[in-house]
């Protein structure tokens, strides 16, 4: 067994004695924290709180080298966040709702797991996310109202659309983290007004000045800035830290991204068609899926989805070309070209037509 000497402060030197009996000495109070220690054969003289052998003793607790998932019982190292083999927040000990792991977000179309999470979530309470939805709504046009009322044109609506459009995001974020959602979530970003404003207003030109060179590069850039909605509401951090944190983000997801809008643009179609009410229900879906898209990243378990982008997304994405190429071709065919046809038949008929007789 090791034996150890102790030097206190007024340079007298005590012991040999074991670990066992140095550390009862310890219980004592007759070795202090800041007393050296050494091995009993050499003259390497430590503060005793830092020796390791001594330090539970001392009360003081070992920094772990590694962390044990509470859910799955799997081993990480010191500083890990996330659990990837079944998605457990290793800080708070919560299981991240819905995840899903790196291997299944390679094998799935993520898109279509987000938006199904969406789905899910509007299951579990239509009403509540129809209320919040019809709020919204109702708020825009008693602004649109007052605004007629007092002849101002849209300055109300500039004023408060932009962070009202940030709630109903901070709403959806809240429910798919599993968190206590309602009312107050809408109104939540009023409480950083200005930043708040600043993003979405700034986003919206952006994508404004992208439209204007053939729409393309408008959408690309609402894909890349989308994540900073989630991004300034979890941080309240500056507008541009948003956004540069956005572009790293939604790095490799911009295909999902887009997916996951134009699958929840099809679905408000259906919204449409059950007499517009059922929008108040599909409205949110969208939102919901790009929440659970920006969670899964931030929690880092999109690394390897990042990496893959599959057809199926590619063609989701491309679907509404798709679709309004489809019926340009139905209108051009059954409409247009009929009409051009009987413009050049009246041209042909014109040409033939005798010509009139020569004035006497």
């Amino acid at each position: 067994m090791e034996k150890w000497k102790v030097k206190k402060s007024d340079g007298k030197i005590y012991g040999p004695a074991d670990t066992q009996t140095m550390g009862q000495w310890i219980r004592e109070k007759r070795v202090l924290p800041t007393d050296l220690i050494s091995p009993a054969d050499k003259e390497e003289w430590t503060e005793a709180s830092k020796i390791p052998d001594f330090q539970e003793f001392f009360g003081i607790t070992q920094e772990k080298k590694e962390i044990i998932c509470p859910q799955c019982g799997k081993v990480w190292p010191q500083g890990t966040v996330l659990c990837t083999a079944c998605g457990t927040n290793l800080k708070t000990g919560r299981k991240i709702r819905g995840y899903i792991s790196s291997e299944e977000t390679v094998a799935e179309t993520l898109s279509i797991k987000a938006i199904g999470e969406g789905l899910k979530i509007l299951k579990e309470s239509p009403l509540s996310l129809a209320g919040v939805t019809f709020l919204y709504f109702l708020i825009l046009f008693v602004l649109e109202a007052i605004s007629r009322r007092l002849q101002i044109g849209n300055l109300l609506t500039l004023i408060i659309l932009p962070v009202l459009t940030l709630g109903f995001f901070h709403y959806c974020l809240l429910r798919v983290k599993g968190e206590k959602a309602g009312i107050p979530a809408l109104f939540y970003p009023f409480t950083f007004f200005f930043p708040a404003w600043g993003l979405v207003v700034l986003v919206r030109l952006i994508v404004f000045v992208g439209s204007l060179f053939f729409i393309v590069p408008g959408i690309i850039l609402s894909l890349i800035f989308l994540f900073s909605y989630f991004i300034l509401l979890e941080n309240k951090g500056g507008v541009i830290h948003a956004l540069k944190e956005s572009i790293k983000l939604s790095e490799g997801l911009r295909w999902k991204i887009l997916a996951t809008w134009v699958l929840g643009s099809l679905i408000n179609i259906l919204g449409v068609l059950a007499l517009g009410i059922g929008l108040l229900f599909t409205i949110p879906i969208a939102p919901l899926g790009t929440a659970y898209l920006y969670v899964q990243a931030k929690e880092g378990s999109l690394e390897d989805a990042r990496k893959v982008t599959t057809k199926k997304e590619i063609l989701i994405a491309l679907l509404p070309i798709v679709i309004f190429g489809i019926i340009f071709l139905i209108i051009f065919l059954f409409g247009v070209l009929p009409v051009l046809s009987k413009m050049l038949k009246g041209l042909h008929t014109v040409r033939n037509l005798p010509s009139p007789p020569p004035l006497r």
